[in-house]
């Protein structure tokens, strides 16, 4: 299915503008994502012709404006959408990098230990043996 059909699908009758779907402007829709990316990134960040019809697509879904009023937006939709996955795959990086540290009871580069050894509450048996019991953690 092309692209034009999915929109008149999508929207009927909609007045979508000439040359908003052209390849020359999907490419320029491109290098303006890389040239925006390469601000905060070293890398040059090329996002797939999909992804940019599917982003014009909403762009056209939103409202109808001229060409380089729509392709601004396609280019502010495609970097936030960047910038908050990210931002979500380095939360995860920093959680995974530090989890190890996090789960130690007893951190000997600080000597800090994070529980108290001694058992409360120790349950009696019918035999007499002491069984059970809780640990205290600290939190800090």
């Amino acid at each position: 299915m092309s692209t034009i059909s999915s929109i008149h699908t999508l929207v009927p009758n909609a007045n979508v503008p000439f040359g908003y779907f052209d390849e020359e402007n999907i490419r320029f829709i491109q290098k303006k994502i890389i040239e925006v990316l390469k601000r905060k990134f070293q890398q040059d960040i090329l996002f797939d012709r999909g992804s940019i019809v599917r982003l014009m697509e909403r762009a056209l879904l939103d409202r109808i404006e001229t060409i380089p009023r729509m392709n601004q937006r396609v280019v502010m939709y495609a970097v936030n959408e960047f910038m908050v996955e990210q931002l979500d795959i380095d939360k995860h990086l920093k959680w995974e990098a530090h989890y190890v540290q996090s789960q130690r009871l007893y951190d000997p580069t600080v000597e800090v230990s994070r529980y108290d050894r001694q058992r409360t509450k120790l349950k009696k048996s019918f035999r007499g043996d002491q069984v059970g019991g809780t640990l205290r953690f600290y939190f800090t």
